[in-house]
């Protein structure tokens, strides 16, 4: 019976001393208040090595390792909490003469609600002086113009030896996942190299593999607070560009690399070799169109990041392996397009290995049973490395068929007149002697009240405008001019992004951290509701438009993503 009866009274002590949440009563929708802390915020010559808050209600740390951020970086920190008290222990001595900034974001919360504490941040110093100058600023995503979850900044002194995809630095801050905004308190005076990164893997090493990142080629020289940095974060390779593997397959020779390449040029004295690129721009292959066990080529592939890998060998090419293994003859066609204003015949096909012959004799548009027009191969461009045709002809015999007032006219009734692309049997023939079956392709009869045009008021010679769908996607690019649009855009949501060509090359370069340049300026079209799409509408003019590159970067939101149309 004793024993019964002290069973009872340790389970009934061991309940009472758990921390659990309260039931009953209204909703807590209170966030926990900071009472005070020891040490106290903005104190000195801190010799403990333990760090604590008390708040006016029970709390609990959620996910705090992800959420507090300590600077200079701590690794070996010990986070619990009892009752209100939130309470951290350093593992090693705190570096001398120092100062120490504790940011909690939402680790601490109450724990009927879990309503997180606002704005906790504690600043303490070890030494006699506490450093009391800031570094604030956003980042965001300079390609899609939006704002990228828990992105890592970081403060480095001014260094030589530092490499930011090689060192640590401890200096180190996140985003407002909301605004892209950040922010450095407790700095002292000096020279400091300015960068950030999604640090997925936590090792506070910037993985230009996997990782968007931008940095500040100037040094920033803090003898003032700095409330307006910039990081526009781009995701580019900046890894040794590397063979992987080299081998012949089939009939062609394959040189595979470790990441996507830019360019590559092909130098060789057998001019029966082609050059083909694959696999998202990592493999080369190379065909022979006439019979060559081997042949010594040079290619000199370049990176986006401009690094350049310059290699010569002899490439092999089997001339016994086995027809049934060979790769498919796939065709990819896009919409067969008629432009009636300006009469206007356009698509483009890709395929999967190289065109040995184009047979333009199969190769025509349809009017009828015994009207036809014929394509030329002026009419036609190969693009041999990426294995795509385009098609842009101005029809001749196409004569649009004029319905008879005088009679009613069926509904939805197909002219006699309706144009078809035909291709003939053989008409595309591969490498590999397979050829293309009988294709016949409805043509889009496109009228000009059925499109629109957007006109753009550049300000320098220097811009690149890009029409992009809502996905991201070019639909068309233009360079700026004094008066420069995009004629015959389809109806949609569409976006409108401007490049500062800096160096006049005709495309965008990303930051080359190893050549000590920046990324060049992206910047997009904001209506007057906030946001960067807009509807088009069939047989409407648009603009001029212009872009105000002093507002980019204020206007990007999470919140303007609906479409505002016109």
């Amino acid at each position: 019976m004793n024993k019964l009866l002290i069973f009872i009274i340790l389970l009934f002590c061991w309940s009472c001393a758990s921390q659990t949440t309260p039931t009953g009563g209204p909703k807590d929708e209170t966030p926990p208040k900071l009472l005070k802390t020891s040490p106290a915020n903005g104190s000195i010559n801190n010799k403990t090595s333990t760090i604590e808050l008390d708040f006016n209600e029970l709390i609990i740390l959620d996910k705090p390792k992800d959420q507090i951020i300590i600077s200079p970086f701590e690794k070996d920190v010990e986070y619990t909490y009892r009752k209100n008290t939130a309470i951290l222990k350093f593992k090693n001595p705190l570096k001398d003469s120092t100062t120490y900034t504790i940011t909690f974001r939402e680790a601490i919360k109450d724990i009927t609600e879990k309503n997180p504490a606002i704005d906790v941040q504690l600043a303490f110093s070890t030494g006699p002086y506490i450093d009391s100058l800031s570094v604030s600023g956003v980042c965001y995503d300079i390609i899609n113009g939006k704002y990228l979850n828990n992105v890592t900044v970081a403060l480095q002194p001014l260094s030589d030896t530092f490499n930011l995809f090689k060192h640590k630095t401890r200096l180190i801050t996140k985003t407002n996942p909301e605004t892209g905004q950040f922010k450095f308190t407790n700095l002292k005076p000096g020279n400091y190299q300015l960068y950030a990164f999604t640090d997925k893997n936590n090792n506070l090493i910037v993985d230009s593999q996997t990782e968007f990142y931008a940095y500040k080629k100037e040094p920033i020289r803090l003898v003032n607070n700095i409330d307006s940095a910039i990081l526009p974060l781009v995701k580019l390779d900046n890894r040794p560009l590397k063979i992987v593997s080299m081998r012949d397959v089939q009939n062609f020779y394959s040189v595979k690399l470790n990441k996507g390449y830019e360019t590559v040029k092909l130098k060789t004295d057998n001019p029966s070799i082609l050059l083909t690129n694959n696999d998202n721009n990592t493999t080369v292959r190379l065909y022979a169109l006439t019979k060559t066990d081997s042949a010594l080529v040079n290619l000199e592939i370049t990176d986006t990041a401009q690094q350049t890998l310059d290699t010569t060998f002899y490439a092999v090419f089997k001339q016994d392996y086995d027809p049934k293994r060979k790769e498919k003859f796939k065709t990819e066609f896009n919409d067969v397009n008629h432009y009636l204003k300006s009469n206007l015949l356009s698509t483009k096909l890709t395929f999967t290995k190289p065109l040995l012959f184009i047979n333009t004799d199969s190769l025509f548009i349809r009017y009828d049973s015994i009207s036809r027009e014929t394509i030329s191969l002026s009419d036609l461009t190969y693009d041999t490395a990426n294995l795509t045709l385009t098609l842009r002809k101005t029809l001749v015999n196409y004569k649009p068929e004029k319905p008879d007032k005088s009679k009613e006219q069926p509904a939805k009734k197909k002219t006699t007149n309706q144009p078809i692309l035909y291709f003939g049997k053989g008409s595309l023939v591969s490498i590999d002697n397979d050829s293309l079956s009988v294709k016949k392709l409805e043509i889009n009869q496109i009228k000009e009240e059925d499109l629109a045009k957007i006109f753009i008021q550049p300000e320098k010679e220097n811009q690149i405008f890009e029409l992009l769908t809502t996905k991201g996607n070019v639909v068309l690019k233009n360079k700026g001019l004094k008066n420069t649009s995009f004629e015959e855009v389809k109806p949609g949501d569409y976006q409108l992004r401007m490049i500062v060509d800096l160096n006049n090359n005709g495309k965008w370069d990303p930051a080359f951290p190893n050549l000590q340049r920046e990324a060049e300026p992206v910047y997009y079209y904001y209506n007057d509701e906030g946001s960067p799409t807009f509807f088009v509408k069939a047989n409407w003019d648009y603009g001029p438009l212009l872009i105000k590159p002093t507002l980019s970067v204020d206007k990007l939101s999470k919140d303007n993503k609906k479409t505002t149309k016109q």
